[in-house]
């Protein structure tokens, strides 16, 4: 950008950028981001805003991820600021490290944030003891169709490392690993299925 900060959009992800003689505003749609912020001694505000509120950059390096319901928040570097859109309560200062998810009223609890939660910007997805479910809605924004994961089937638990460029692989991988049948009924429509 204009100032030297840098942005980083993960796949099925929007923004808007607004930089004036006031703030510097970006706006996420949708998705997930990644922001470096420039260190060439601006001194106007950068903001990003979500549907859930407005996150302030203090000198740093972090995710930004507008989910469903709520917003996650994670901190590579310094610290940023979140402030829920509907809350008149102090805003949550987070620092290296640190994570949150917030709605419009409410700033869940802080939690570790490690940067492979961001692997994405190298072609990756690292999971630790995730839910099939949730790793499986991952790997549907990097491929065109459905992936479909039944109810059994969602609470299966993994880890591993992933490439992201290569979904047929994973699901490959996750078949031969875990007890579950991976059924192509197109290459727009999979099924993934508990197969006990």
């Amino acid at each position: 950008l204009a100032d030297g900060s840098q942005i980083q959009l993960d796949t099925d992800s929007a923004i808007d950028v607004s930089f004036d003689a006031a703030p510097r505003l970006i706006q996420l749609r949708a998705g997930e981001i990644l922001i470096q912020t420039g260190k060439l001694g601006d001194q106007r505000p950068f903001y990003v805003q979500t549907r859930d509120g407005r996150i302030q950059a203090l000198g740093t390096r972090f995710s930004v991820h507008q989910m469903s319901s709520s917003t996650r928040v994670g901190v590579l570097e310094d610290r940023v600021s979140v402030q829920p859109a509907q809350s008149s309560t102090a805003a949550l200062i987070l620092k290296a490290g640190e994570g949150a998810d917030f709605d419009s009223r409410h700033i869940g609890l802080s939690h570790s944030f490690q940067s492979s939660e961001v692997a994405w910007i190298n072609g990756q997805l690292i999971v630790f003891d995730a839910r099939l479910g949730d790793v499986i809605a991952e790997l549907g924004r990097y491929r065109s169709g459905v992936l479909h994961c039944d109810r059994r089937a969602r609470d299966l638990r993994v880890s591993g490392t992933f490439r992201l460029d290569s979904t047929d692989a994973v699901l490959a991988n996750l078949q031969a690993s875990l007890p579950i049948n991976v059924r192509y009924f197109s290459r727009y429509w999979i099924s993934i299925s508990h197969s006990a």
